[in-house]
This record gives structure tokens, sequence and C-alpha cells, in this order.
């Protein structure tokens, strides 16, 4: 009998890994419009909820052309429903350069009604916005 064998340990497991992003129901997207260099707040895209129910938006993905940081967005409701972002703030807070590496989705919490829209309204400094340099997509559940 050979004394000099080792005991069969566990095969190390594979810890697995967390997905970039969760699984959604429904993702609804829109591209930009065109916007000239050092124009007043604009609206540029709507995306509207057609799909005949309610929606549980858990997230706003906004991706941009690079040097389009500095602009200014405000992004809305349509109707009295309010604003989502209160005030003008800047691209890159709230959405990433379409150049660099992927981040996290803007986190929200809201219910879009059927027929509703979401707004992105954008004030310009020295840059132009060109048509689909701006990209938004919403991403929920049905209710």
């Amino acid at each position: 009998m050979n004394t000099n064998v080792i005991p069969k340990r566990p095969v190390a497991q594979t810890t697995g890994f967390k997905p970039f992003r969760q699984k959604y129901d429904i993702v609804l997207s829109s591209e930009s419009s065109a916007l000239s260099a050092s124009s007043s707040s604009q609206k540029v895209l709507s995306i509207r909820n057609d799909r005949s129910k309610s929606i549980r938006v858990t997230s706003i993905s906004l991706v941009y052309k690079t040097g389009l940081e500095d602009a200014l967005i405000e992004i809305k409701r349509s109707g009295a429903n309010g604003e989502l972002v209160a005030g003008q703030t800047h691209m890159s807070v709230i959405g990433r350069d379409r150049s660099k590496d992927k981040t996290l989705d803007f986190p929200v919490d809201f219910l879009l009604g059927d027929t509703l829209e979401i707004e992105l309204w954008i004030k310009t400094k020295s840059i132009a916005v060109a048509a689909g340099d701006v990209c938004m997509a919403v991403l929920g559940e049905y209710t």
C-alpha cells in the first residue's frame, strides 16, 4: 500500500460574477435632434410610453458624444408631472461618454403612465449637438 498518496481535496469553486446590468422587462430609447452651439435650453428628444400599460422606470441610461460633458441638461416628465432631475446639471453627472468605459445607469424610481413621455432638454455652450450625438434610454418593468 502506498502511503505517499495525497488525500483528495475539494476542487476550487468559481464564485461567479455580478452581471453589469440587471434584467429589465422594457427598454425604451431615442436619439437626439440637432442643436446649435450656445443655444438656450431646448427639448432634443422624448421617449413616449406607447405600450398601453404603466412602466416602473428604475434607471435611465444617457450616452453622449465626447465634448458634450459640459452641456447642461434637464430630464422632465411630460405635462405637469415635474422634473426628474431638478434644475440644470452637466451631462456628465447623469450620463457617460460613449468612447469611455461603461458605467452604471442613473438610478430612479417612478411610474411612467401610458401615453406619458420623458423629455431631455439641453442647453449647449461652445459645442453644437448633431443629430444622434446623445442617446437616452429608460429601463424598467411593467406594473
